[in-house]
């Protein structure tokens, strides 16, 4: 096994994790990034595969296979080529001649070819030695550059839905490229290279424009489908026979350029996107994530583990995630701005695969608390979720429709590892700076886990409203301004204080209140919406010093504690908390009191 593979461990050293939770801080930006990966060796001309495993570790690749999970991860793969056995193509093809068309309703999953087929195949290959799978992986590529729409018509070679879907679908071609290359005669390799480099399908969709991040914004969910999917082409073809060096290594600059662009103008320091959670799923999820892990495995420039930008793209959800009997669910701060609820969706092209692809572009250290929540809060339901795609007793391993996802869940998956709770290993509170994103969260144990959430940043669409969902119930609690806070610091337990302007949040799990949860809120922003509930959170609104409050507590069992006012203090319980002018002060927090 190569140091560069992608089974290497990520550095421990480059590792600049904030226990609280902080935002990027002047000593973190000193940091290169990215990193130089310890020990690569730059693949060889022809040298395949590459993205996102190297040559030398196919041997690795086919222990994985062998292993409980692995073979399990290979049965999946297989039923997604063809509905059932992989040994053939697929039979249903979307008769759409052009995007949005929506000609096939419904496409069956498995026996509906997709772009990614071609990479599924080519796993296959690189698992057996047998060519009989490189050439179903050409057939699926011959269908592609010949136009061959994805189930999904928005997805094609050719003219496919604008530049948001042509990086993808770019990104989807050259995985095949990589994983079939050594099974294909040398002019088929090199007609599909100079396809790929000489990539242009209208303005803004060609692999020098998605390259340089010519259409939109860091800031939109369009753009990181187009750096990641050029990102992957220029890496898979690079160096390789009659392609051009010098073009490529000027389309590579501007990748990796733009990767950080991505992680520190459109997401925040901590994974939260400008455009909220659902148009972040689908900035991160078609092609930037997979990006991440290819440009360490083949280009050798770790951009995870020097700063917590990219990490969080994906380690956000082992943050957000609460498991209730329908399906995991996030505490989505504004779920109407666009292609999103509080739902983990996790099925299609935009949204899904967010732990098949995401265990390989977070820090090694933390894929056992990634892994947990998986285990603990999405899958227990994923049958019930997804019952057409899934049979009784059968795990996904997060590939539900694309091929491409067990092929990097195979590559990712963290086999043999322990699942350990987050305890420990994740902060609780966390406050993106970048974005204005504040999450404060009790434990990870639950359906009645408690997270306090709260949004002053990214795009200026509403107030910055507190949410408060606890013990299986959602309160909006009064709100606070909207801009960069003045104020925030975390505790280990989860509980923090936030100052924004004239509005002050303190956020207590100690349990010295007598509650499992004590939220206080003060300032301008209090009664805006008034807080409501009808389960176990309890409201009660005050004024101290002339200042309105609103204190919620929320209380599983037994009566709730009573707030009540005493002099320039309110006591709750055992608990007070007081003004000093810039932010609200726990007398008493879990540290305090062992």
């Amino acid at each position: 096994m190569t140091r560069s593979s992608a089974f290497a461990l990520l550095s421990l050293a480059g590792g600049l994790f904030l226990a609280a939770g902080g935002p990027v801080r002047a000593a973190d930006e000193k940091t290169p990034w990215p990193a130089p990966v310890k020990g690569f060796v730059a693949p060889k001309p022809g040298e395949h595969p590459r993205l996102f495993f190297r040559k030398a570790d196919v041997p690795e690749m086919r222990k994985r296979a062998e292993t409980p999970e692995g073979k399990e991860i290979v049965t999946r793969l297989r039923f997604l080529l063809n509905g059932g056995d992989g040994e053939a193509m697929p039979t249903v093809f979307n008769e759409s001649g052009k995007a949005y068309e929506g000609k096939t309703k419904e496409p069956p999953v498995g026996k509906t070819y997709t772009l990614w087929h071609g990479a599924g195949y080519g796993m296959l290959y690189q698992l057996t030695g047998d060519r009989k799978y490189a050439d179903l992986g050409r057939q699926c590529v011959e269908k592609a550059l010949a136009g061959q729409r994805d189930r999904d018509d928005r997805y094609s070679w050719v003219k496919p839905g604008g530049a948001l879907r042509a990086g993808p679908s770019l990104g989807a071609v050259a995985m095949a490229y990589d994983l079939c290359h050594d099974g294909w005669d040398e002019d088929f390799r090199k007609k599909v290279a100079g396809e790929i480099q000489g990539y242009n399908q209208g303005q803004y969709m060609s692999l020098g424009e998605m390259a340089r991040g010519a259409r939109h914004n860091p800031g939109s969910n369009h753009w990181g489908c187009q750096i990641g999917g050029a990102g992957l082409a220029v890496l898979a073809v690079e160096g390789d026979p009659g392609t051009d060096a010098k073009l490529l290594a000027g389309h590579r600059e501007a990748v990796e350029r733009n990767i950080v662009r991505q992680v520190t103008e459109g997401f925040g320091d901590h994974g939260y996107f400008h455009e909220h959670p659902g148009p972040g799923q689908i900035a991160s999820d078609t092609a930037f994530v997979p990006l991440l892990q290819a440009m360490r495995v083949a280009g050798g420039k770790d951009f995870v583990t020097p700063r917590p930008n990219a990490e969080w793209v994906s380690l956000k959800w082992a943050l957000w995630l609460l498991p209730t009997d329908k399906g995991a669910f996030y505490p989505n701060p504004h779920p109407n701005g666009g292609y999103g609820t509080e739902y983990f969706q996790r099925a299609g092209l935009s949204k899904g695969g967010q732990h098949a692809q995401g265990f390989g572009a977070v820090d090694e250290k933390h894929r056992p608390a990634m892994l947990w929540v998986y285990r603990n809060f999405v899958e227990p339901t994923e049958v019930k979720e997804y019952d057409e795609l899934l049979k009784a007793g059968e795990r996904s391993y997060d590939a539900l429709v694309y091929p491409h996802r067990a092929v990097l869940a195979l590559a990712n998956w963290p086999i043999g590892v322990e699942p350990k709770s987050p305890e420990g290993l994740l902060p609780k509170a966390v406050g993106d700076e970048r974005m204005g994103y504040y999450v404060f969260r009790n434990r990870w144990q639950d359906a009645d886990d408690t997270i306090v959430g709260v949004l002053l940043g990214a795009r200026n669409d509403g107030p910055g409203t507190v949410h408060v969902w606890g013990l299986k119930e959602r309160v909006k609690f009064g709100q606070m301004r909207k801009g960069k806070a003045d104020h925030f610091a975390a505790l280990p337990d989860g509980s923090g204080t936030l100052t924004a302007a004239d509005t002050f949040l303190a956020v207590d799990y100690s349990g010295a209140s007598g509650a499992e949860a004590l939220v206080i809120l003060g300032g301008a922003g209090v009664g805006k919406p008034a807080a409501k509930s009808g389960g176990p959170a309890k409201v009660t609104d005050l004024t101290v010093g002339g200042k309105p409050f609103s204190v919620l507590t929320l209380q599983k069992t037994g009566d709730a504690p009573v707030p009540k006012v005493d002099g320039d203090k309110i006591v709750v319980g055992g608990q007070t908390v007081t003004f000093d002018g810039r932010k609200l002060v726990l007398a008493k927090t879990a540290d305090a009191r062992k």
